[in-house]
C-alpha cells in the first residue's frame, strides 16, 4: 500500500505545495519582529508569472517578500496615495495613488480576491493612521481554510451524508417506482444465481453422466427452463429501464427547475459571484450527473450489493474454506479504491472548475462574437479555448492514467482467486483432493462449474464497484455545487409587501453599501427625490453614480441605512410589485432573440397590439418598424445585432412606456449616438419623463440642464446637489467638469454636443 500511496502521490502531486506560504511568512515576520502583524498572501507577479509573496503591515510600513527574494522589500505607507483594490483581467491586484502616477503593490489569482480586497481595506486604514480591526474572512471551521470566491462551504469538508440526504425530496415522489425499479433488479440477481443450479444439473445428470437416463425429458426442461429464465431476465431489464426513464426525466425537469428558480431569485450580489458558465453548468451538466446518480448508480449499486451478498452466503455454505480464498484479495481492493477516492475527488473538484471556465469563456465569445469579428481576434480566441480545452484533457489524462494503471492490478488480484478455485477443485476431480476440498466427495465437474459460476458471479459486482468511487466523487462535486447555490439565502424580499401603486417619493436614508464586506462603494447617503423630479446623477466613472441607480431598482441592498419608497423601505416590499412599477433605459439595452413586438411586450405579459403601438409611437420608433420587412414581427436576431444602437435604444423606451412607470432610470441612455437620433430619444424620453420620478446618469452633462437637482458623486460620497445654474454659480466639482467638457467640445468641432 505504501508504493501504491507513493506513485498516487507522484502522479497528483502538486508543483506549488501549500506550505511554501507557511515558508515565507515565517522567514517574513523574522524580519518584521512585531507582535502579531496583519498578513496577507498573493501569488502572482507584475507579468503574471506564478510566485509565493507574503505581505505584513507593522507600525505603518509594508513588508513584501516572495520566494525569488532574501530580503522583504519594505514601503512606507505614508509615501502612498490612496490604496484600493482591483481587478484586471483574470486576476485582481493592489493599487496606489503616487505622485509620479498609479503603482501596482501586489497582483494574485482570482481565488484570493476576497483576501486582497480585504487587504486594501486594512492598508488604507493604516494608510490614514485610522484603527480597525482586522478584516474578517470567511474560513472553514474544520480545516481554517479560506473559503474560495463565491463559496459557502468547504469541499474538503463537507458533510457527504447530509449532502446525499438532500436528494431524498426527489427521490420521495417516485419511491414506489424506484421500488418497482429496484424488484426488478432483484429478481435479475436471483436469476442469475438459479442459472448455475441448472448449468450443474444439466452438467451432472446428461452431458458428464456416468449413466445417462433414458428418459431425457428432464434435459428439454432443463433448456426450456434455462430459456424462460433468460427471457424472463429480459423482461424484468426491459420494465426497469422503463421505468428508470420515467423517473429520471420527472426528476432532472424538477431538478433544474429547482436550481433555474434559485438563480431568479438570487440578487445581483450572488449572481456577480458566479460567472455565466458556472450557472449554466450548474443548471445542465450537474442536474444531468445526479440525474445518472439517482436512476443509475444508486439502483445497481444495491443490486449489485445484493447479489455480492447472496452468492457469498451460498458460497460458504458449499464450502467454507475455498468461499475465504475467493474472498482474500477483496479487503485489498476495499483499501485501494478507498485511497484511490480521494485523489479523484480532488481531481473531480478541479475537473469542475476548469469545464466551467470553458463553458464561460465559450459563453464570451459567443455572446461577444461581433466584437471577435471586428477586431479580427478569431486565431486569439481559438488559442484560448484551445488552452482551455488542454487543462481538461490534462486532468481528464491524470484521472484515466490512474485507472488504467490501478485496475489490471486489480483485476489480477480478482482473477488469483478464480486461479485458486481452478486449481484446489481440478485437484479434486482428478482424484487428489487437498485439505481445502477434503470432505467433499460430491464434487463433480457440475459442481465444479456451478462454484466457479459463482465465484465469477461474486466477482462481477466488485469489479463494477470499481468505478463506483469515480461516478460519486462526480456526483458529490456536482451535488455540492448545486446545495450550495441552492441554500445560498437571498437577498430580494420576494414576500415581502405587494404594492398597488406607488407614488415614487425616494428617500436614501445615511446609506452606505458595498458589493463585499471589505469596502464601500457608497458612503453614507442622503438624499430625498420628490415625485415628478429629475434628478441627474453625474460625476467621475466609478464613484457610484449606477451604484446608487441599482438600489434604488432593487437590485441590491443597502449595507447600512435604507433606501425608503414612499416612506416604506424597500426590504419590506415584494421586489416582483415593486419593480413593476420602475422603468428602465440603459446605454446598450439587452434585446432578446425573437421579434420587435415580443421584445416591445416583455415589459407587460399580455399586452394588447394596440396598447404595444402605442408605445412604440411615444419612443419614436413606429416609423422604423415599419419600415423593417415584416413590421412588429420582424427578428432582431441575437442581443438585436440586426438593429442599430439608435434603434435598439428606441425600442427599449417603447418597453419603458408600455409599463406606464412611476419611477423611470436612465443610465446613459442617449449616449454614442449621432445628433439626429439624439435628438427623436431626447424627444422620447421628455414624454416617458413627464409626471415621474425621473433618475438620469450622464456624462453629457448638457442632456441634464432640465434636471430639477443635479447630484455630484466624488468616491462615494455627495459632493454636490442642486440646480444647474446653482452649481455652476458655486463654481465647485460640476463647474468644473462642465467646463473641462466644453473645453473638449471646442477642440472637437464635430462633437454632438
Amino acid at each position: 500500500m505504501k508504493l501504491i500511496k507513493r506513485i498516487l502521490k507522484r502522479i497528483f502531486r502538486k508543483k506549488q505545495p501549500p506550505d511554501h506560504f507557511a515558508l515565507i511568512k515565517e522567514k517574513l515576520l523574522k524580519s518584521v519582529g512585531g507582535e502579531k502583524p496583519y498578513t496577507f498572501n498573493f501569488d502572482l507577479g507584475y507579468t503574471n508569472e506564478k510566485l509565493h509573496g507574503v505581505c505584513a503591515v507593522d507600525n505603518g510600513k509594508l513588508y513584501m517578500l516572495t520566494d525569488s527574494n532574501d530580503e522583504p522589500k519594505i514601503t512606507e505607507l505614508s509615501t502612498l496615495g490612496e490604496i484600493r483594490f482591483v481587478q484586471l483581467w483574470g486576476c485582481v491586484a493592489l493599487e496606489s495613488s503616487t505622485n509620479s502616477g498609479d503603482i501596482e503593490l501586489c497582483r494574485a489569482e482570482m481565488k484570493l480576491s476576497s483576501v486582497l480586497r480585504a487587504a486594501a481595506t486594512k492598508l488604507e486604514a493604516e494608510r490614514k493612521g485610522e484603527k480597525v480591526k482586522d478584516p474578517k474572512i470567511e474560513r472553514c471551521p474544520k480545516c481554517n481554510k479560506p473559503f474560495a470566491p463565491g463559496r459557502t462551504s468547504c469541499e474538503k469538508c463537507i458533510d457527504k451524508k447530509k449532502l446525499y440526504s438532500r436528494l431524498l425530496p426527489y427521490m420521495k415522489p417516485h419511491f414506489l417506482l424506484l421500488l418497482a425499479a429496484a424488484l426488478c433488479l432483484i429478481a435479475v440477481s436471483a436469476i442469475s444465481v438459479v442459472n448455475p443450479i441448472l448449468n450443474k444439473n444439466m452438467i451432472n445428470n446428461y452431458i458428464n453422466a456416468s449413466i445417462i437416463p433414458e428418459d431425457k425429458s428432464g434435459f428439454v426442461w432443463l433448456v426450456v427452463g434455462m430459456a424462460l429464465l433468460g427471457l424472463l431476465s429480459a423482461a424484468f431489464v426491459a420494465v426497469r429501464r422503463l421505468v428508470i426513464a420515467r423517473v429520471s426525466r420527472s426528476i432532472i425537469v424538477r431538478l433544474r427547475d429547482d436550481v433555474y428558480r434559485k438563480i431568479q431569485e438570487l440578487s445581483m450580489t450572488g449572481l456577480n459571484k458566479r460567472s455565466a458558465g458556472e450557472l449554466i453548468q450548474r443548471v445542465s451538466n450537474d442536474t444531468e450527473e445526479l440525474r445518472e446518480f439517482i436512476t443509475w448508480l444508486v439502483p445497481n449499486l444495491l443490486q449489485q450489493a445484493l447479489t455480492l451478498g447472496t452468492i457469498a452466503v451460498f458460497l460458504f455454505i458449499v464450502n467454507w474454506r475455498l468461499t475465504l480464498l475467493v474472498i482474500i484479495p477483496i479487503p485489498l481492493l476495499v483499501v485501494l479504491f478507498r485511497v484511490l477516492h480521494r485523489f479523484t475527488h480532488k481531481l473531480y473538484r478541479r475537473q469542475w472548475q476548469v469545464e466551467s471556465d470553458a463553458g464561460t469563456l465559450m459563453h464570451d465569445v459567443f455572446s461577444g462574437m461581433r466584437v471577435v469579428k471586428t477586431y479580427g481576434t478569431e486565431k486569439r480566441e481559438e488559442k484560448r479555448f484551445d488552452e482551455a480545452a488542454k487543462k481538461i484533457a490534462q486532468i481528464s489524462k491524470k484521472n484515466e492514467l490512474t485507472w488504467n494503471m490501478i485496475m489490471p492490478f486489480a483485476s489480477f488480484l480478482l482473477s488469483f482467486g478464480e486461479y485458486a478455485v481452478l486449481f484446489f477443485l481440478g485437484c479434486e476431480l482428478v482424484g487428489d483432493p487437498l485439505f481445502i476440498t477434503s470432505g467433499n466427495a460430491s464434487f463433480a465437474l457440475g459442481d465444479m462449474m456451478q462454484f466457479i459460476s459463482y465465484v465469477a458471479l461474486m466477482y462481477e459486482p466488485i469489479r463494477w464497484m470499481a468505478n463506483v468511487p469515480r461516478r460519486i466523487a462526480r456526483a458529490t462535486t456536482s451535488l455540492s455545487k448545486i446545495v450550495e447555490l441552492l441554500d445560498e439565502k437571498t437577498e430580494d424580499a420576494l414576500a415581502g409587501e405587494i404594492l398597488d401603486d406607488i407614488n415614487g417619493d425616494l428617500e436614501f436614508k445615511n446609506l452606505s453599501f458595498g458589493y463585499a464586506d471589505a469596502e464601500y462603494v457608497l458612503k453614507n447617503i442622503n438624499l430625498k427625490i420628490s415625485n415628478g423630479e429629475m434628478v441627474g446623477f453625474v460625476g467621475r466613472s466609478g464613484v457610484g453614480k449606477t451604484t446608487a441607480a441599482n438600489l434604488a431598482l432593487g437590485l441590491y441592498t443597502a449595507s447600512e441605512g435604507s433606501l425608503t419608497v414612499d416612506g416604506k423601505d424597500i426590504k419590506t416590499l415584494d421586489q416582483h410589485s415593486y419593480r413593476s412599477k420602475i422603468g428602465v433605459v440603459l446605454q446598450e439595452n439587452f434585446l432578446f432573440h425573437g421579434t420587435i413586438y415580443s421584445n416591445i411586450a416583455y415589459a407587460k405579459p399580455g399586452a394588447t397590439r394596440d396598447e404595444v403601438i402605442r408605445a412604440a409611437k411615444l419612443a419614436n420608433a413606429h416609423e422604423f418598424i415599419m419600415k423593417q420587412p415584416d413590421g412588429y414581427n420582424t427578428y432582431v436576431g441575437d442581443r438585436g445585432n440586426t438593429l442599430s444602437g439608435g434603434e435598439r435604444q428606441r425600442i427599449a423606451i417603447a418597453r419603458a412606456v408600455l409599463r406606464n412607470p412611476k419611477i423611470l432610470i436612465l443610465d446613459e441612455a442617449t449616449s454614442s449616438l449621432d445628433t439626429e437620433t439624439e435628438k427623436q430619444i431626447q424627444e422620447a424620453i421628455a414624454r416617458l419623463a413627464g409626471g415621474r420620478t425621473t433618475i438620469a446618469i450622464a456624462h453629457r452633462l448638457s442632456t441634464l440642464r432640465n434636471a430639477t437637482k443635479i447630484v455630484v458623486f466624488e468616491k462615494g460620497e455627495i459632493e454636490e446637489i442642486g440646480p444647474h445654474d446653482e452649481l455652476m454659480r458655486n463654481k465647485g466639482r460640476y463647474y468644473r467638469l462642465v467646463m473641462a467638457q466644453r473645453q473638449v467640445n471646442k477642440m472637437t468641432p464635430d462633437a454632438k454636443n
